[in-house]
């Protein structure tokens, strides 16, 4: 069984790492839904849980920033997957339905990450690296 899971890489140009993570990571303590479970400052890396706001659905993030090619860009590694837990009122229902385990992000693993790297307010392209799962994926767009 595979969850659906977006790795999506960031690419911010005339933006050093410290700054971008920064920047990530104030957006990701400002962003409704999100909770921080750890941050590492020296390595420029944090990863948080997003509850969906209707039935608690949890969805895991990862971001590291590193140096990009150049010495004044970042690069971001951004993923996100579906945990297949649910935390709300749909949690007992679940488990009637478990072994059913065929199912769509809607799209929102890609929506977590693109808000938390609109809320930057850099300028960035984006690319997909890999999905997986029943991961829905639109269109590359770059800020």
């Amino acid at each position: 069984m595979v969850h659906p899971a977006v790795h999506l890489r960031f690419l911010f140009s005339e933006n050093q790492p410290a700054q971008v993570f920064q920047a990530l990571l104030q957006a990701a303590r400002d962003m409704k839904g999100l909770t921080l479970e750890e941050e590492d400052v020296d390595t420029l890396r944090f990863g948080a849980a997003f509850r969906t706001p209707a039935c608690g659905w949890i969805d895991e993030i990862e971001i590291l920033v590193k140096e990009g090619e150049r010495a004044d860009a970042a690069v971001v590694e951004a993923r996100s997957h579906c945990t297949n837990v649910c935390c709300g009122w749909c949690g007992p229902c679940r488990c009637l339905f478990g072994w059913f385990h065929m199912y769509s992000d809607n799209g929102k693993n890609t929506e977590h990450l693109r808000v938390l790297a609109d809320a930057t307010h850099l300028a960035f392209e984006e690319v997909l690296v890999e999905k997986k799962g029943i991961a829905l994926y639109s269109q590359q767009r770059s800020r």
